[in-house]
């Protein structure tokens, strides 16, 4: 038989991002112990990293995404999971979005993703998230009507292929220049941690949550 694999939720390499933005209360220590007792019975392991994460602009996600896939090789992975983040009923996502405050990343922003890496590295990527998972999300991420089944049937095949080919042109649509134009303009005067903050602050006191007593 193959060798074991197991694997592992780390979300980001950025600890601010996985235990503040993400609440994973996952500490670099701990995933050090997990990959040296793997390592020494032998077992295969991989990461899943987010893709979608809130308060984040696309931009910053993107960038995390990519220096957390760089750095998750670089501690070992055979392969990377690129979760991308869907809205589950009683979650901080589902609460942002009811506000108003968050929408599921762009299919296309996955493929950006890809297309950074070179292809041996981007052929041990896979993308999950944008189809199904349980429970059933309330809103997946998604391009445009015209576009949107043509782009997930390609990850798809993506997914079972690993051929490159399947998404490198795919972007002969409107609603990419669209994203492309926004990606490109995004720019924040505020830092990221102040931000995120001032959002929870403000989320503190939507919820009428008494803090202190």
């Amino acid at each position: 038989g193959g060798q074991l694999q197991a694997g592992i939720g780390l979300e980001s390499t950025n600890p601010f991002v996985r235990n503040i933005i993400i609440h994973k209360g996952l500490q670099d220590s701990v995933i050090s112990k997990a990959i040296d007792a793997m390592r020494n019975e032998g077992i295969g392991y991989y990461f899943y990293i987010m893709l979608g994460k809130p308060f984040m602009t696309p931009k910053e996600d993107f960038w995390d995404t990519v220096k957390s896939i760089r750095n998750a090789f670089d501690l070992g992975a055979n392969m990377v999971v690129l979760e991308m983040i869907n809205v589950q009923p009683f979650t901080l996502t589902n609460l942002l979005y009811n506000l108003g405050l968050y929408k599921p990343p762009s299919l296309w922003l996955a493929i950006e993703v890809l297309r950074i890496f070179s292809n041996d590295m981007r052929r041990k990527i896979a993308i999950k998230g944008f189809e199904k998972a349980a429970p059933t999300p309330l809103v997946f991420s998604d391009t445009c009507v015209s576009c949107r089944e043509k782009v997930k049937r390609a990850i798809q095949k993506w997914n079972y292929t690993r051929e490159w080919s399947v998404l490198k042109d795919i972007n002969n649509c409107d609603c990419y220049n669209r994203f492309l134009k926004s990606f490109n303009q995004d720019i924040q005067e505020e830092s990221l941690d102040r931000r995120v903050e001032k959002n929870l602050y403000n989320l503190i006191e939507h919820l009428d949550i008494k803090v202190g007593e």
